[in-house]
């Protein structure tokens, strides 16, 4: 009891560098803190971009689309657990002119619907696969006044085809700046449309340590002028610029976190030295170094406490925008928050770093005076 009092009455008998201390350490910590806030933002938009992309690869040509046939041959590969043949391509609907159709081997594989950004109920998307139908987006069935059952014929050139509306999807558009339009159909459906048995991107999933040996296989067996590339490519893209700001951010935090630190130790010299005659004087009467050590070391604790749950109130606010801000360009507004988890796990860690920082300050500032013998640090006074 009488070590933390004298600890508190030596903080409260020098309320100028006390304050002085504190404030340093606040920044510090809330720095450490936000660090921590931005490290843990990469860390789920990373685990968000590899969740929703399958360990596998895509095949596109260069010059568009390419013919059926040449997707058919890299079903060989004997590794491969799914795959999915997409095509891309445009009719003519009464009321609207052209809309979008995509057509697809597996519609309930493709982005739009596997990760829920669209709703469509599975008697839709099994009866789109096995009959002549389409599925439309709600925009265009409420302009069109269709539902599902109803008829629809779409054109292209001087073809016209009549489709039996499947199902009409409802998709989230608040906060999208492009939101999806597109008619769904089966790849068959998509291809009569088209006129010709084409796709326009060629999807095959493996397990995550086939990947490699995949892509090998399929850049022996494909036709020329196809090119192949890991399915991982698109979240590279969207990591990268990700990383990108994100580094740039960290290393800005990590030189104030350092220069912080230095200054800290800067002051703790002056405030250790500013104490120097009751230093000699506790030696003299029997106080150990440690003793006198962890003294100084309880005081700067009792600071950093204070400081710190102020650092982290403040740190949580602004670290709240600033993921925010990055989850909404990453994932255009899927994730809306960091998890707990992770934000409670960096406050750990940042408490302990603050500390090891405290710690480490005022042993470089009070070193010099300690390895001196008592007499000698009484000399320095007179």
């Amino acid at each position: 009891m009488q070590f933390w009092t004298q600890a508190g009455l030596a903080v409260r008998r020098h309320p100028k560098k006390s304050v002085t201390l504190a404030a340093i350490i606040f920044v510090i910590s809330a720095v450490f803190i936000l660090q921590g806030i931005v490290s843990a933002t990469v860390n789920t938009v990373t685990n968000a971009a590899t969740e929703r992309i399958a360990p596998g690869f895509t095949v596109t040509s260069t010059a568009g689309d390419f013919q059926e046939e040449a997707a058919q041959k890299l079903l060989d590969y004997d590794r491969l657990t799914g795959h999915n043949f997409v095509l891309h391509t445009a009719a003519e609907a009464q009321q609207l002119g052209f809309v979008s159709v995509t057509g697809a081997s597996d519609v309930s594989k493709l982005p739009t619907f596997a990760e829920e950004d669209a709703q469509i109920d599975e008697a839709s998307l099994q009866k789109l696969q096995s009959t002549q139908s389409i599925i439309l987006p709600e925009l265009i069935a409420q302009q069109l006044g269709i539902k599902a059952g109803d008829k629809l014929t779409l054109g292209k050139d001087s073809s016209e085809v009549e489709l039996e509306v499947a199902g009409v999807y409802k998709q989230d558009i608040s906060g999208s700046k492009n939101p999806d339009v597109s008619v769904y159909a089966s790849l068959e459906t998509a291809q009569k449309l088209a006129g010709k048995t084409a796709v326009s991107s060629a999807t095959y999933l493996t397990k995550a340590e086939d990947v490699d040996h995949a892509i090998k296989f399929a850049k022996e067996h494909a036709t020329q002028g196809l090119e192949v590339a890991s399915n991982t490519g698109g979240a590279a893209d969207l990591l990268g610029s990700v990383f990108g700001f994100a580094t740039l951010l960290l290393r800005l935090l990590r030189v104030i976190l350092v220069s912080g630190g230095l200054i800290l130790a800067f002051v703790l010299a002056f405030f250790v030295r500013s104490r120097i005659h009751e230093i000699g004087i506790l030696l003299t009467i029997g106080f150990s170094k440690l003793r006198i050590f962890a003294q100084v070391a309880t005081e700067l604790i009792m600071l950093t406490i204070p400081a710190f749950i102020v650092a982290l109130i403040a740190s949580e606010i602004a670290g709240h925008f600033l993921s925010a801000q990055i989850l909404q360009s990453a994932t255009d507004g899927q994730i809306s928050a960091v998890p707990l988890s992770a934000l409670s796990s960096s406050a750990i860690a940042a408490f302990g770093g603050i500390i090891a920082i405290v710690l480490a300050a005022l042993l470089i500032a009070i070193l010099p005076i300690l390895r001196l013998p008592p007499k000698r640090i009484l000399a320095k006074m007179s």
